[in-house]
């Protein structure tokens, strides 16, 4: 063992292997071994021995052994003198030895962070190799060329950042590498290709750290690999240059703050200079979040954005328009020195995640919370980049609300793991409000599904066309070809919906932008309706007796997404008694009484292209999933089950705590079942991003703690919004105000005759406190509990 080992205690060695992106969930044996996977190769069966005591280890699958020092050289790839320089900068002891005993000075220009997982295992370092040198051997690739011509990148900055060439898919790509992972990028017909390799975190780094060097007086983040390597490549001795790998996003998780904090402390740059898109609204949005969350890590250092469609007069987008355009390199440095320097503010983006603990104060009836913007920097890239092109929050979230179910009904295949069954990713949603309120987004949503539609349409079409030119005796022994589809129109009747069921396999999405359509086909028949509806939801058999056929539906797989108006949803939940309300995630929000412009826009045209773009894209993750012989299954982790499990037991004894209705203690329990939903949706559509042909080739898929906390705090706003919806429905407990407690106390407190504001103090200094927009939202009712005198004057009504 070399003497830098023997001085490490044991919690010097848990920090290095922490920083080593070294997984350790197992508690040690007395003599400090646990058993783990193998951090230098693959394997799928823990054989690795790992001393938490002594930082020694043991391969039990190769028979290689060794220390600490020997282990960080392993992992890295490094030599003892760089694995030592390592264990020095990230340990906790101040005084360590190399093993040749003398002192081994740290050099500050030179510090480097770890990589920060076990993506680099000795067979993809090897690959990595392997991609390197074909890169260099093959100076006139046509990727080359493409990335040189378009992209204005050259050889020799490929080189300088180990970019390399992979053969994947039957296809060449060019692989950019970073600490936790590597991206693949080629061009094809004019569109570009972007892929993650299997095991890759894009949060977790950012490409080209591991090239800072200190030479540059500020440090520039740019929006990819490409445009970080573009300016390095122009900028080479002004600025140190890294890049995103998640694409843009406003948030930076805790390992990349990490990294800033110390880099900018290590290297004392004068300015962090952020450089990625601000060409629309939402993307300006997310520009600046991210550059307030850079500002929040550093104490003092200044970060300036640039906005280069501002500075151009939006000609121009990112650094490759400008290059492509032919601006020179002089003008667009004049560009990013003078780029507004953002003011550092309270970082809120953790506040919007799910918490364990929910003040009552905050469940506010009169205003159920808008989709927090955590939910859109974390979001699939599919939806994200339609997201970012609709700027009004309600309209983006309506659009948000509808995709959802548009993007589960074409997930066949796939199952997640219930205490009570397997689950699709099938969902139902609902968005109330008032008319003209700008619900029609809701249409973008119902796009996503159209081309899969219109292929199982085809497809239905030409097996009926081929059978009716069969001979007759051909036809005696087959069954007639049945019309297909993957929507069910909503003004069908509940039977006619079954049998569009039937023919489609159990599966369909039934879509509608009026609530009335749906009301008015099954007015007759409202209760088969339901009770299909309340069936389906819980992957309940369906059965059909007619005196001509009989046929069951074993496993009914079935997405929904209706829009209405208040009065309409009151129409259709009459009452909350048989579940049908509990089953939906239920959306509702208030629009500004002002004008919206409804002239065309460069923003509206290019969110319809994309629409198109994202239907062929999921028809493509629909066929993959159908094709499958077995199921996709999504294992959601112990720690991600403790944490849903967390939220909604708090949820629930808030629900109880304020009195509310037995009806949405049921509408809590559900959102358990749509949180689960909508995991397996995200790490679904962030797979099929990632890899494709991970869909065919695994057998299940690991949500990663991302996906959850985008589902969970989805889930949280649809069960706050069905509190709220929930007060508008005619009343189903006449022993009680469906307000609940916290209204019954607040009304016997009122006096007889009162202005607003003597509600609003009464309301406040209720043992439950009522906030003043709930008091508001309460007074105004159309209901036998007050009685408008004057304006801003009331008294009560009959108790």
């Amino acid at each position: 063992m070399s003497p830098i080992s023997e001085n490490l205690n044991p919690q010097d060695i848990e920090r290095v292997i922490e920083n080593l992106g070294i997984p350790v969930n197992k508690k040690p044996n007395k003599e400090g071994w646990v058993k783990i996977l193998s951090p230098i190769r693959e394997e799928k069966k823990a054989s690795f021995g790992l001393n938490l005591q002594t930082g020694a280890w043991k391969d039990h699958g190769t028979d290689e052994s060794g220390d600490l020092i020997n282990l960080v050289e392993h992992v890295h790839n490094w030599e003892t003198a760089q694995a030592i320089n390592f264990v020095k900068e990230v340990s906790l002891t101040s005084s360590f030895t190399g093993s040749n005993g003398s002192s081994t000075p740290k050099s500050p220009k030179d510090a480097q962070l770890t990589r920060d997982t076990n993506f680099w295992t000795s067979k993809n370092r090897d690959a990595l190799k392997k991609a390197q040198e074909k890169l260099t051997a093959a100076t006139d690739h046509p990727l080359l060329e493409t990335i040189n011509s378009y992209d204005g990148i050259k050889l020799d900055t490929l080189v300088h950042f180990g970019v390399g060439i992979i053969h994947k898919w039957k296809r060449d790509w060019l692989l950019f590498p970073y600490d936790s992972g590597a991206q693949l990028y080629r061009r094809e017909a004019g569109d570009k290709q972007i892929r993650s390799l299997k095991g890759s975190r894009p949060g977790a780094s950012f490409f080209g750290k591991t090239k800072v060097r200190g030479k540059g007086e500020d440090l520039m983040i740019a929006k990819s690999p490409r445009e970080a390597m573009l300016l390095h490549q122009l900028y080479p001795d002004r600025a140190d240059t890294v890049g995103l790998v998640t694409g843009e996003q406003g948030t930076l998780s805790a390992s990349q703050k990490d990294w800033i904090k110390q880099i900018v402390s290590t290297h004392s740059y004068k300015c962090v200079i952020v450089v990625i898109d601000c060409d629309t609204k939402g993307a300006h949005r997310i520009a600046q979040k991210l550059c307030k969350s850079v500002s929040n890590v550093l104490a003092s250092t200044p970060v300036a954005l640039v906005n280069i469609s501002k500075a151009t007069g939006g000609k121009f987008k990112d650094v490759t328009d400008c290059r492509q355009a032919g601006m020179s390199g002089d003008l667009l440095w004049e560009i990013i020195s003078n780029s507004s320097p953002v003011q550092r503010e309270l970082d809120r983006s953790e506040e919007t995640l799910p918490t364990e603990a929910y003040a009552e104060d905050r469940l506010d009836l009169a205003s159920a919370p808008p989709i927090s913007e955590t939910v859109y920097t974390n979001l699939p890239g599919l939806l994200k980049e339609i997201c970012l092109l609709i700027d009004e929050q309600h309209r983006r979230d309506v659009f948000l609300v509808s995709s959802l179910p548009a993007v589960a009904s074409q997930m066949p295949n796939v199952l997640a793991e219930h205490r009570d069954c397997y689950y699709s990713t099938d969902l139902f949603t609902q968005i109330i409000a008032e008319p003209g309120s700008g619900k029609g987004e809701a249409s973008n949503g119902r796009g996503l599904a159209r081309m899969t539609d219109q292929e199982i349409r085809t497809q239905a079409r030409r097996e009926i066309d081929n059978y009716s030119h069969l001979p007759d005796e051909e036809k005696a022994n087959i069954e007639r070809p049945k019309k297909r589809s993957l929507f069910i129109p909503a003004n069908a009747s509940a039977r006619k919906m079954l049998d569009r069921l039937e023919a489609n396999g159990g599966n369909g999405f039934i879509f509608e932008t009026e609530i009335d359509t749906l009301l008015n086909a099954t007015e007759q028949d409202w209760g088969n309706y339901t009770d299909t509806v309340r069936k389906a939801f819980q992957h309940e058999p369906l059965s059909i007796i007619r005196t001509d056929e009989e046929y069951y539906i074993d496993n009914p797989r079935l997405s929904i997404c209706l829009t209405g108006t208040f009065d309409q949803f009151k129409r259709m939940f009459r009452s909350a008694e048989n579940g049908h309300f509990s089953r939906y995630a239920l959306y509702t929000f208030d629009t500004p009484r002002r004008w919206e412009s409804h002239r065309p826009s460069t923003e509206s045209r290019k969110v319809r292209a994309s629409i198109t773009e994202a239907s062929r894209k999921l028809n493509e993750m629909y066929n993959r999933l159908k094709n499958r012989s077995k199921p996709l299954y999504i294992n959601v982790q112990s720690h991600q089950w403790d944490r849903l499990d967390s939220i909604f037991s708090k949820k629930m004894e808030l629900i109880e705590a304020l009195g509310l209705s037995r009806h949405l203690h049921a509408s809590n329990n559900r959102t358990g079942v749509i949180a689960l939903r909508l995991i397996s949706i995200l790490v679904v559509l962030q797979v099929f991003e990632d890899d494709p042909d991970q869909l065919k080739l695994e057998q299940s898929l690991t949500p990663s703690d991302a996906d959850v906390t985008v589902a969970l705090t989805l889930a949280e706003t649809f069960i706050e919004h069905a509190i709220r919806l929930y007060h508008i429905l005619p009343k189903s407990e006449p022993a009680s105000d469906p307000r609940g407690r916290r209204f019954t106390e607040f009304y016997r407190s009122l006096p007889e005759e009162f202005t607003t504001g003597e509600a609003v103090q009464i309301g406040a200094e209720c043992e439950l406190a009522v906030p003043e927009r709930t008091v508001k939202e309460w007074l105004p009712k159309d209901d036998d509990k007050f009685i408008k005198v004057a304006h801003g004057k009331y008294k009560k009504g009959d108790p």
